[in-house]
């Protein structure tokens, strides 16, 4: 899975919509930290990506401390 969350990572940094498409599709959700969610977060400028890790994001164990953050 670490190869997973490695890919993830370099997709959504790249700049093809594509690749950055893939990044949620990859990610382990059990492993990805409030952190780099609001890393993410701060790169989605599409509503495309903005879904698609929507769904990653409300798998994760952090997702309720992530819809109490950043709804305030």
């Amino acid at each position: 899975m670490k190869l997973a969350r490695d890919l993830a990572e370099r997709r959504l940094a790249g700049g093809d919509q594509g690749l950055r498409q893939l990044a949620p599709l990859v990610a382990d959700p059990a492993t990805l930290s409030l952190r780099r969610m609001s890393a993410w977060a701060r790169e989605m400028d599409s509503w495309d990506i903005t879904d698609m890790c929507a769904d990653t994001f409300a798998a994760t164990p952090s997702a309720d401390r992530a819809i109490d953050r950043w709804s305030r």
